[in-house]
Parts: C-alpha cells; structure tokens; sequence
C-alpha cells in the first residue's frame, strides 16, 4: 500500500482486519426503501441505534477490504466468506458507534484542520500544489473528496483515541524500566548498524519488485549499492549512497527490523515487500551498542508502552459502545 493508502485508511482500533472507511451518513440513515431507477429493493443487514446499514454498503465494504488485503498480500486472511462478512460488518458497526461518540463528544474534524493536515502532507511528500496532489491521488485510484473524507476519519479517530488516552492510560517510571530490561536482553538490541537503503514506491504500471531484484544482481555483479541507490532510491539517504545511519532493528518498521538484525557487514538483503513499496538494505558496520542508545530508547520503550496501552483502552471503549447500543444484526 502507498503513502497515501496508508496514511488514510491505517486501522485505528487494534483490530487485525478491517480497517475504517467514511460512509456516507445518509446513506446510513436511510430506511429501506425502493430503489427509483432499479425498482430494487435496499435490504437492511443492521440497525445500530436506529440507523441502518444496508446490504450494499456491506458488499461496498467488502470489496474495498479484499482488494486492499489483496495488494498487502494477506489473502489468507480473508477466510471464509460469510465468516470474512460477518467481521466486515461488525466493523462498520464499531465505526458507526465511534463516529456518534465522536460527535457528541465534540471531536469532529473542521475544514480549517483538513486543510492543515493535507498541507502537512503535501510539504512531507514535497508535493508542490493541488494539481499535483490530485495526480498522485488519481495514481492510487482515489478523489481529492475521497481523500479529504478519509483524513476527516482519520483526525476524528486519533482525536478520540488522545481523549481515552488523557484520562485511562498511565505509564508509570517503574513500566518504563521494566519494558526497556526487557528490549536490552534481547541481544539484537545491543547492537546496532550502519545501513545503507534503496527504497522505491509502488507504481501500479511498473514491476517495482522485479526492478529492484535487478538491482540487487547488479550490486552482487559488482556494482556499489551507494552508486545504484544514488541514481534510484527514493527514500531517505538518496545523494549519500542511502546511507540512513547507526540504526538498531527496533528503530525501523518491522519488516526492516527484522532483516537488519540478521544482516552481516558487507551483506545485502532480499527485496523486502512493504505497504509503502520495496527495499534493498546492506550492513555496512555493526557495533555494539553504548549505554548512550539505551538512555535514548527509554523515551522509546514509554511511547510503545502508551501506544500499546492507549490501543487496549480504546478497545475496551469501543467493547463498552457496542454493550450500550441497540444493535440488532439482520445478516
């Protein structure tokens, strides 16, 4: 998935599957009725508080879902279909529920904070001007209102998710010392490594994977990664050989952590698949960590901590909605 795809549509909620998706609250609203143009009929699959979902959101729901697990290469966790539709729906159930709490609890995103946030966005991927911004939006197959509505979900999701973090979670000094023992006695923590990186996007017209395998036969053929990574990363280190640095694997994205900390000096990596796009990485030097990093990472360990924690309570919040509703299921 792209930086775009990611940045809207990543799962707010701790959930493993389904991730949140603006729905019409018209649509939601709307009681069965016939269809003017069809003479079909709306069938109604929930009601939540009185609001209803209707079959076609469901389905809509669904294909979005499978085509998004589809380009992350997690088909198997599709599963079976009416299992994979009955998550599908109780999902959209949650997401109804939070997006009534959030508006009665006043968190609702305005335009001024959209056009703040897609300006942020915009100077982070040095996308330069509106036309622009649609270009890569239409290269992932969405609208600039599509966009606009995700990131409003988006803000709302993590406004709710800071307010149940101020008043339910606490980190204590003595979590944080424990939880960092924990991260030091695992011995790839104690030492860290120079990477160099290539990094190249998705690109729905171009084999991103198979590029970047000849990339890598190129490397072992002689050429230096500095050299190919130079002409074609575009990622961090680009006009410094992709050079990202004294790193430690939990310093970076999982799949990265994990390659990085059975990387050898000298060695490259396999073409790691990402949602963001693919990577090469090569070990330049490894080196023991210092007591220095471990003092660093504490701020580290207390962030993972009130993540973690803030992700159960949200969890148990969204639990405690879903005991309170009326929720009748129709499927």
């Amino acid at each position: 998935m792209s930086f775009w795809l990611k940045l809207i549509r990543t799962s707010l909620f701790g959930t493993a599957l389904i991730s949140s998706t603006v729905w019409s609250a018209e649509r939601r609203a709307a009681a069965p009725t016939q269809t003017p143009t069809s003479g079909t009929i709306e069938r109604v699959v929930a009601v939540v508080n009185g609001k209803a979902i209707l079959l076609s959101e469901l389905e809509e729901m669904e294909t979005k879902v499978k085509s998004e697990l589809t380009q992350q290469k997690k088909t198997d966790s599709i599963g079976q279909p009416s299992d994979f539709r009955k998550r599908t729906l109780d999902q959209m159930i949650n997401d109804q529920l939070i997006s009534a709490e959030i508006e009665s609890r006043g968190l609702s995103a305005n335009d001024s904070m959209l056009d703040a946030a897609i300006a942020d966005n915009m100077r982070l991927n040095g996308i330069k001007n509106m036309d622009e911004l649609k270009r890569a939006l239409q290269g992932e197959g969405l609208t600039l209102e599509e966009y606009r509505s995700s990131l409003k979900k988006l803000i709302e999701n993590r406004n709710l998710m800071s307010f149940i973090a101020r008043n339910r979670v606490q980190i204590t000094e003595r979590d944080v010392e424990a939880a960092l023992q924990r991260k030091l006695s695992n011995t790839n923590a104690r030492w860290q490594s120079r990477v160099r990186m290539i990094f190249k996007k998705k690109n729905p017209k171009v084999n991103v994977e198979h590029k970047m395998e000849e990339f890598r036969k190129q490397i072992e053929a002689g050429i230096p990664f500095e050299r190919v990574a130079n002409r074609e990363t575009e990622g961090p280190g680009k006009g410094e050989g992709g050079d990202i640095g004294l790193v430690q694997p939990s310093d970076l994205q999982p799949e990265l952590g994990e390659v990085v900390a059975t990387l050898r000096p000298n060695e490259i990596s396999r073409v790691i698949p990402t949602e963001q796009g693919f990577y090469l990485l090569q070990c330049v030097t490894r080196v023991q960590a210092t007591a220095a990093p471990a003092e660093r990472m504490k701020d580290e360990v207390r962030a993972e901590l009130t993540k973690l924690e803030t992700e159960r309570q949200f969890d148990a919040f969204v639990r405690s909605l879903r005991e309170k509703a009326q929720v009748e299921v129709l499927l």
